[in-house]
């Protein structure tokens, strides 16, 4: 509250002039209810040799939607949107594998098979990114929409995906099945080898990546290549050898029946597995990296509740959040945190630990104050004595005041994996 002084005048025939002293109430300005999302500098946020290399360059302004960070990729292979941290590191890796990839396709082990090749492929793929000046969007497919239910926040994760509003509403990422002719060719295998002779992933959403690949997989079975060959691993892009090599090694339906097997062994029931594993968000690669995150918990109480919350993923992105919460429990158990039984926060993992504290691993790169994230830490989690909020990035000022006013054990910058 502020107080005004002003001078009342009174005056008139016979009396004098009375000057008096008003008070005046003045309400205090109403503080923001909830924050507007920033815009940041990319190289506040990335390091400096991630900004620019010979083939990329990434926008200096970083948008942000309150949950992640939005980032611009401009290539020599076209513009990249990414609506995360991780993938525009992964989008600038794959940038440098796609110039190893055309350097190869130059070299003669692959001229005759170039050749041969264009007679007979099919313009579905390789059409995506024609030009430079193509771009990638995947705005519109970041994290924003986790906190869209918050006062769900303490439902059980199973009841919350029964009723429907944990799956759908989003656009799916590109289609990197394969296609049956090509595994029979042998097209397939040889795309896998390709990958792994830069360490990309063989099933990478980007579409100028799997251009390239399908266009030397192409040539190498058109010219009756069977020799192996190594270019040499672009750094940031083997990402995928934390599957094992399993993307390299196997063709998809044995990396499916794998992972079917795992969540079996784990409780999942039928539905849930055939959710996850045609979702088209989660590539083989992507459910093999979950699949073994959750394998990493071990014998924890609960755990299809996880992968049944994984399932309902929209986006790419939002299968990976849900990839990397999971290594978060994971990090927690490894750093001597006793998880007793897994479980929701909404659409957010959580586990209630030994001593009755609800642990939710958020993974995403920056948490602002907004109403879902308000009505999600507001809302009661029975038998919880406390509750903490492990985050790979970071809070807004703000956001970090308001958790620890309602009580919230606060981590940042938690170790991803």
């Amino acid at each position: 509250m502020r107080i005004s002084l002003r001078s009342v005048g009174v005056a008139g025939p016979g009396r004098r002039l009375v000057v008096a002293a008003a008070l005046t109430v003045v309400p205090p300005v109403a503080a923001q209810e909830f924050e507007t999302p920033p815009t940041l500098r990319a190289a506040d946020v990335l390091p400096g040799e991630a900004l620019k290399g010979p083939h990329h360059e990434v926008a200096d302004e970083v948008a942000s939607d309150g949950v992640g960070l939005v980032f611009t990729i401009r290539s020599t292979f076209g513009t990249f949107v990414a609506p995360s941290r991780e993938l525009a590191e992964l989008r600038i890796a794959e940038v440098g594998a796609i110039a190893q990839l055309k350097e190869l396709g130059r070299g003669e082990m692959f001229a005759s098979g170039m050749v041969d090749s264009v007679k007979r492929k099919a313009e579905t793929l390789q059409n995506v990114v024609e030009d430079p000046e193509g771009t990638v969007h995947e705005m519109g497919r970041g994290l924003k929409g986790l906190f869209d239910r918050g006062r769900q926040a303490a439902e059980d994760a199973g009841d919350l995906v029964q009723s429907g509003d944990a799956a759908g509403g989003g656009a799916p990422t590109l289609d990197t099945t394969v296609n049956a002719v090509d595994e029979v060719l042998g097209v397939n295998a040889a795309r896998r080898k390709i990958a792994r002779s830069v360490g990309a992933d063989p099933y990478s959403s980007n579409p100028a990546l799997q251009k390239e690949l399908k266009r030397l997989a192409d040539a190498l079975v058109a010219g009756g290549m069977t020799a192996d060959f190594a270019v040499g691993q672009v750094p940031g892009t083997s990402m995928v050898t934390r599957a094992a090599g399993l993307a390299w090694d196997l063709p998809p339906q044995d990396l499916r029946a794998r992972n079917e097997t795992a969540l079996e062994g784990m409780g999942c029931d039928e539905d849930t597995i055939e959710r996850l594993l045609d979702s088209p968000v989660f590539s083989p690669t992507l459910a093999t990296e979950l699949v073994e995150a959750v394998q990493d918990l071990g014998k924890l109480e609960g755990r299809p509740v996880l992968v049944a919350l994984a399932a309902g993923a929209r986006n790419e992105a939002e299968a990976r959040f849900y990839r990397s919460s999971v290594r978060l429990l994971a990090v927690a158990q490894a750093e001597g945190r006793t998880l007793r039984r897994a479980r929701g926060y909404g659409r957010a993992l959580a586990a209630l630990t030994g001593d009755g504290t609800l642990l939710v691993a958020v993974a995403v790169d920056l948490l602002t104050w907004q109403e879902g994230v308000k009505e999600a830490v507001e809302s009661p989690v029975p038998g919880a004595r406390a509750r903490a909020l492990w985050l790979t990035g970071q809070l807004s000022e703000r956001a970090r005041m308001e958790l620890r006013a309602r009580g919230f054990q606060v981590r940042e910058g938690a170790r991803r994996w």
